[in-house]
């Protein structure tokens, strides 16, 4: 684990999930007042599996529970429901939401926390970092799709709609409702595994979130 939180929540998971929330219910005043508001959360949308998801352990607190690549996948679709949730909320609707995957950005972290005398940066520069040129995209890259995601009107809401591409959401609509977006910016509707997860998950997932983020939003 990577420790706890003043609310005892785990880092890991306050920063995946509960932060974002609270973020986004807060400022939801503001953007209901904005003529062009979106809210775009970065993790693993289009990655939703149901099975993965144990809505007995929401806080991933039974022992071996907890892995970095598990707990992104639970995380992340908690996000996809919370999210989906409140994108479909009527006073929502003027509201752009989307759940977006970066794919694997060569960020620089292989370089960064290393102690002073470790073999760290050597391994990273010798052998790490080359095999990650192989597949991994620039930080250059990933904001330019990012500004993509941002301005265009592909994902509903005003922006250029220039490019021919029309999103859909995790319900196949063009508005009101949840944007997964993949590393290429398209739209993921992975609607076997929504309906799936939206009927094992769905309101216990939100009504364990807003137990957690209400006194704070």
């Amino acid at each position: 684990m990577c420790g706890d939180t003043t609310e005892g929540l785990d880092v890991s998971h306050a920063l995946e999930l509960y932060t974002r929330v609270t973020f986004a219910q807060n400022l939801l005043p503001e953007l209901r007042a904005s003529p062009a508001a979106r809210v775009i959360s970065v993790m693993a949308a289009g990655m939703e599996n149901a099975r993965l998801l144990d809505v007995n352990d929401l806080k991933l607190e039974k022992p071996g529970a907890w892995f970095v690549a598990g707990t992104q996948f639970h995380m992340g679709m908690m996000n996809t429901l919370v999210l989906e949730k409140l994108a479909e909320e009527p006073e929502n609707a003027g509201i752009v939401f989307i759940h977006s995957h970066p794919g694997i950005v060569r960020t620089g972290n292989l370089f960064r926390g290393w102690g002073e005398d470790s073999w760290g940066p050597w391994l990273s520069a010798t052998f790490f970092d080359p095999i990650l040129r192989l597949f991994a995209i620039s930080l250059e890259e990933s904001a330019e799709r990012y500004l993509y995601q941002v301005t265009s009107g592909a994902f509903g809401g005003k922006g250029l709609r220039g490019d021919g591409v029309e999103g859909k959401t995790t319900r196949g609509k063009e508005s009101g409702g949840l944007f997964l977006v993949s590393k290429k910016c398209n739209t993921v509707a992975n609607e076997g595994e929504m309906i799936k997860l939206r009927a094992k998950a769905g309101d216990v997932v939100w009504e364990t979130v807003q137990g957690i983020v209400g006194p704070y939003s």
